[in-house]
């Protein structure tokens, strides 16, 4: 279970790990994540129609998939806490590898623009095939941009400031929230990235309610007494990040037009709290924008392949290691390992590629008195052949849309694309391509 809906202090139903991988996207959390969606409070029309009476499972109707879509909305935005912590993950892995992008640069080049395999990736990858002269005039173009000059921020393990970003006299709203809409609330502080997250001495934003006033012209009574700012708005926080919180606001079912609200934001922290007290008011609709007809314009930033990065179990030049790769991803990294595909949702963004493995060092051990050109060359096989085989077995897999089940026991599970891929290069198939990877080694290794 990795998604918890509870009625009372009860689960009545649940979503696995296949919500965080598809819905999400977040195949990095995807062992680290538990969500506890609380219903005891929703609508009770609503509710009936999501739980079953066995509470084994959610029922399969058009409440349950609007469910679905409303958290993957929410927890997926980006900004958002997980947002940034799957972020962090990603990014705590930076190699630059010259090698990997002149191989996928040859790749793309030597393919022909109108072959069907070029169609075929080109479904899933937008391919960088611009032509020498235009890379030159982007370079040339990007030399002219002269770079704002960015102060650097130099955080504090605990905050000495904390200031609304917005105009506020403390008698007018600082913004209008619209019913159906959302507004983002900035402050500046000085607090560490991980201060709200972090074992020692974290910190906490607390938001309290001190006025409500209410049209009554316009809206009629409210729905018992407002007391907590959640009663009319629901608040989410996003950061600190380099400097800045957050506040994402979007109104309740019992907000109505006109409402305003006096809102004090609080920043904790030892001996000293920071306060900022300011208005909001709740707005009409926003009216849908007409959509005028637009030409289809060439992405002038198309992405090309995924990179790859070479993993070493030491520490190399320009490489990651198997710690480094585990932390990242919380799959084992060893000798078994061929390759680990970092895929986010449906998207494969990289792969890593394991140069410490056994299938690469019995390879090498067929050599004889093997030199260094050898080993060198059977190093660029495997991982070309690593390479491309994970790119063409994914790019396949998902335009065909296998959804890919498993086998546990007396039931079946949903399997994320990138694991599935890890184990089929565990399982003899990367010793196979390497040693029978083209038809002229097929064909000897079977006697003709």
């Amino acid at each position: 279970m990795s998604v918890l809906f509870s009625l009372n202090g009860q689960v009545h139903g649940h979503y696995t790990a296949e919500f965080i991988t598809r819905s999400l996207k977040m195949n990095l959390l995807k062992s680290h994540l538990l969500i506890h969606v609380d219903c005891t409070h929703m609508d009770y029309e609503f509710r009936k129609e999501l739980f079953m009476a066995s509470r084994d499972r959610l029922k399969d109707g058009e409440e349950t998939r609007n469910l679905r879509r409303f958290l993957a909305t929410k927890l997926s935005k980006s900004g958002s806490r997980l947002w940034e912590i799957e972020k962090r993950r990603k990014d705590s892995i930076s190699v630059e590898s010259s090698d990997a992008n002149q191989l996928i640069r040859d790749f793309t080049k030597n393919l022909p623009i109108n072959s069907e395999l070029m169609k075929l990736l080109d479904q899933t990858f937008k391919l960088d095939l611009k032509d020498e002269k235009h890379i030159k005039k982007e370079k040339e173009k990007k030399k002219t941009k002269k770079k704002e000059e960015k102060q650097p921020f130099k955080p504090e393990r605990f905050p000495s400031c904390f200031k609304l970003m917005l105009k506020n006299d403390g008698e007018k709203e600082i913004t209008k929230i619209p019913l159906g809409g959302e507004k983002s609330i900035p402050f500046q502080t000085d607090a560490e990235d991980h201060y709200f997250d972090r074992i020692e001495e974290p910190g906490e934003l607390k938001i309290a309610l001190l006025d409500f006033k209410r049209n009554e012209v316009s809206g009629g009574n409210a729905p018992g007494k407002i007391e907590r700012v959640q009663d009319v708005i629901n608040v989410n926080k996003s950061g600190p990040k380099e400097g800045s919180i957050k506040l994402i606001m979007n109104p309740t079912q019992n907000a109505q037009t006109g409402d305003a609200l006096k809102i004090k934001a609080t920043l904790t922290a030892p001996g000293q709290d920071f306060e900022e007290v300011f208005w909001v008011k709740i707005s009409e609709p926003k009216a849908p924008k007409e959509k005028t007809p637009k030409e289809e314009k060439i992405d002038e930033s198309t992405l090309g392949l995924p990179e790859f990065v070479l993993v070493y179990r030491e520490p190399h030049e320009n490489a990651a290691t198997w710690e480094e790769v585990e932390n990242m991803s919380s799959h084992e990294f060893g000798w078994k390992t061929v390759m680990y595909p970092l895929v986010e949702g449906e998207n494969l963004e990289k792969m890593f590629i394991n140069m410490d493995s056994n299938v690469l060092k019995d390879f090498k051990s067929e050599y004889k008195h093997a030199g260094e050109d050898q080993l060198n060359l059977a190093d660029r096989k495997y991982i070309s052949s690593v390479y491309f085989h994970t790119l063409f077995l994914y790019t396949i897999t998902r335009n065909r849309k296998y959804k890919i089940m498993q086998e546990k026991g007396d039931r079946e599970e949903y399997v994320d694309l990138g694991s599935y891929l890890m184990d089929v290069f565990e399982s003899y198939y990367s010793e196979f391509i390497l040693n029978f990877g083209g038809v002229n080694e097929l064909m000897e290794g079977l006697g003709y």
